[in-house]
């Protein structure tokens, strides 16, 4: 099976209970969306992240405040 590609979000939901008029959310586009959410995730948990502004909301809110989301794309062939 190939890995499933596309284009993914990581959102902030607390955002919209922080009423700040924004919305904090990382967009990427990956050729495999599983690794590349495994290894944002264990970036963002030893504190590694290079997107300074995700790793501090993520540092202040926690895990449970983020929200992953994936839009798989068909093959090219498709």
């Amino acid at each position: 099976m190939k890995p499933k590609r596309g284009i993914y979000a990581i959102t902030l939901k607390a955002s919209a209970e922080l009423d700040r008029g924004t919305s904090d959310r990382y967009i990427g586009r990956a050729e495999n969306i599983d690794k590349r959410w495994h290894n944002h995730r264990r970036k963002l948990v030893a504190g590694r992240h290079k997107n300074s502004l995700l790793q501090g909301a993520w540092n202040t809110y926690g895990a449970d405040a983020f929200e992953w989301d994936k839009g798989e794309a068909g093959d090219e062939d498709d």
